[in-house]
């Protein structure tokens, strides 16, 4: 006999924290959309595609420009596991 059991969690949070994980999703999203752009280009030219390292060198590039520079509104540890 298998007993399954499941367990639902709600995060109580406020309108300023639920603003700030919003940001971060976005973030970590739009730096996951540009590294895939980055790889599928390279592909098509048949270039090496770019690994975690490299990814995470541009991104820090990315955080420091003005074009990107909403970047460092989220945490550095979501910015480079996104890579």
């Amino acid at each position: 006999m298998v007993i399954r059991k499941a367990y639902k969690f709600r995060l109580k949070t406020t309108p300023d924290i639920n603003a700030k994980m919003a940001q971060y999703a976005g973030n970590c999203r739009f730096l996951w959309n540009k590294a895939l752009a980055i790889n599928l280009f390279k592909l098509q030219n048949k270039q090496k595609i770019c690994y975690y390292q490299e990814l995470d060198f541009f991104s820090k590039l990315w955080k420091k420009s003005e074009e990107y520079g909403f970047l460092t509104l989220s945490p550095a540890q979501t910015i480079q596991q996104t890579g």
